[in-house]
């Protein structure tokens, strides 16, 4: 029997990680059930699609606002830990198909970004070992993937968390192939978890990250040896736009916030900018905000402005070289 052929990442860069270097800022857009429901951790397991409900919801109002912020490609949650998924799924009820805003958000997001010029991109909450263990996990997981990498076109970016909660049996390569088979152009990101990316903790990947965490001051080594080869693997650094008054988060700034919630705020551009182009000189190639509509289901004026701000402090910094 022939063996299974395993998929691996880039041992240089292509043209293809060029390209993505280049974009050098995105958005990670946090918009999922962590809008109606506040825990000081942002995990929850509410997933009651009457729960569910941006009576403004405006997708393209998304885009239109980031396109005018120099935003280069953006990263929507379509599951996070309360499994509830943002497209019509035919693997759970608990998704906005059923709820009071029967929209399917993925399909609005991957057409409105290539309407807008952004690289549409998908975050996945992994599940099934010791977070929400089920029988048949990873037979729901892998159907949900494939309905995200087989009903929405090409996806340039899966962005995966939380590997260290897959089901029992299910590696880190399968899920990788698994993804490659269906979109082999598609980047597959392992979230690496709170760490300057000097560890990698889950390969393979084609994408490094520190999760809040910039690159060490010796700086991120792209090229990175990993049982004898060697390969490509450029730094995403991600960072929190929101701010609360509490001393919550695990940001390098008090109170930060993956996602937009009414007490939420942008942090001042002075105590988050500092961050970024130092993770830019140290080797970053792109930093994805993190920022996101709020319950409405339209992203603030207040958040924008922020974004623009910080878009025009890293196009000063690029243009000085």
């Amino acid at each position: 029997m022939e063996e299974k052929r395993h998929y691996c990442p880039a041992k240089t860069q292509t043209a293809a990680l060029a390209e993505y270097e280049a974009l050098k800022f995105g958005v990670f857009v946090h918009f999922n059930m962590q809008q109606f429901v506040y825990t000081n951790d942002e995990f929850t397991q509410e997933r009651d699609p009457s729960v569910w409900n941006p009576d403004k919801l405006d997708v393209e109002q998304w885009f239109r606002q980031w396109s005018g912020a120099g935003v280069k490609y953006a990263i929507l949650t379509v599951k996070h830990t309360s499994d509830f998924c943002l497209w019509d799924t035919k693997t759970t009820e608990a998704n906005a198909m059923n709820s009071p805003i029967p929209v399917d958000i993925v399909a609005e997001f991957v057409k409105y970004a290539r309407k807008y010029d952004i690289k549409p991109c998908l975050y996945y909450c992994i599940w099934g070992g010791a977070y929400n263990h089920r029988e048949n996990a990873g037979e729901i997981m892998l159907a949900q993937l494939d309905e995200l990498l087989t009903g929405y076109g090409e996806i340039y970016l899966m962005w995966l968390d939380m590997a260290n909660w897959r089901p029992e049996g299910m590696t880190v390569q399968a899920l990788y192939d698994f993804v490659k088979e269906r979109q082999p152009d598609t980047f597959v990101h392992f979230n690496q978890h709170i760490q300057d990316g000097t560890m990698i903790h889950y390969f393979p990947t084609d994408i490094m990250n520190g999760e809040e965490r910039i690159p060490p001051k010796t700086g991120h080594v792209k090229l990175r040896e990993i049982d004898g080869s060697t390969y490509y693997l450029p730094f995403e650094y991600e960072i929190c736009l929101q701010k609360v008054e509490e001393n919550v988060g695990k940001g390098y700034t008090k109170g930060t916030r993956w996602f937009t919630y009414d007490k939420s705020h942008p942090a001042p551009i002075e105590d988050l900018y500092p961050y970024i182009e130092q993770a830019y000189r140290r080797g970053a190639s792109n930093v994805a905000v993190s920022t996101a509509p709020d319950h409405t289901g339209r992203v603030r004026d207040e958040d924008i402005e922020a974004l623009s701000q910080l878009h025009q402090l890293i196009e000063k910094r690029e243009e000085m070289g």
